[in-house]
């Protein structure tokens, strides 16, 4: 049953149910619990680690997309609305991976570039940035490589490009233009 327009021409909100508060409270806590705990274990041992840093971009990343399901399941819009299609999975993974390698190659040369025309660079990247050299590091740092790109299509080409497209009415380039 479609709600009526107030006088200002708006929607009034429907009072959310008890399944649909609780969901909420859980992806808000998703949200905002894990940057706490990560900051006092990062204050107790005086610094942050490979571990910490990539486990809280995990957690943060995953809360994100919690955000964003939870938005979509609000509004009755299926996962097909940002751009997730599990059936050419496998093809869309093994693309990024293949894609991965010319990047890969690509950003050393820019930085040897950089460095050529005079740039400074750190001597070593910080220890917080480089996984132990274990499986278990190896395996965190693919767990944050995977975490981080699902996250990052799904934020920008999937939520926030459907959003805009919905925003300009499907004027593509109205949001870059001045006027």
């Amino acid at each position: 049953m479609p709600l009526e327009e107030d006088e200002g021409g708006r929607a009034p909100c429907r009072p959310l149910g008890l399944k649909e508060q609780a969901v909420e409270a859980a992806v808000f806590l998703f949200l905002i619990i894990p940057s706490m705990v990560f900051s006092f274990f990062a204050m107790r041992r005086g610094g942050f680690t490979f571990v910490l840093l990539a486990s809280g971009t995990i957690l943060r990343d995953l809360a994100l997309v919690s955000l964003i399901c939870y938005f979509l399941w609000r509004n009755g819009e299926g996962l097909h609305s940002i751009g997730w299609r599990f059936q050419k999975a496998g093809r869309e993974a093994a693309l990024g991976v293949v894609l991965f390698i010319p990047f890969f190659l690509g950003a050393g040369l820019l930085g040897a570039a950089l460095r050529e025309a005079g740039l400074s660079v750190p001597s070593r990247p910080p220890s917080a940035l480089l996984p132990e050299r274990d499986l278990g590091g190896l395996l965190l740092a693919f767990t944050l490589a995977f975490v981080v790109a699902i996250a990052e299509e799904t934020i920008f080409r999937g939520y926030l490009f459907l959003r805009f497209k919905a925003i300009t009415r499907g004027r593509r380039w109205l949001c870059f233009s001045r006027h």
